[in-house]
């Protein structure tokens, strides 16, 4: 079994893994920002 390949591949998938936690935040954020928004039109309207 080759180490150091199960490093690269280990590697490429925290990377992915980076990103995905990344997006998922970013979602999260957006979806307060509209849930404050929806909730201003509410209280305006």
């Amino acid at each position: 079994m080759n180490t150091h390949n199960l490093g690269a591949g280990a590697r490429e998938v925290w990377e992915v893994w980076e990103v995905w936690e990344v997006w998922e935040v970013w979602e999260v954020w957006e979806m307060g920002r509209w849930g404050r928004f929806l909730l201003r039109v509410t209280i305006l309207t």
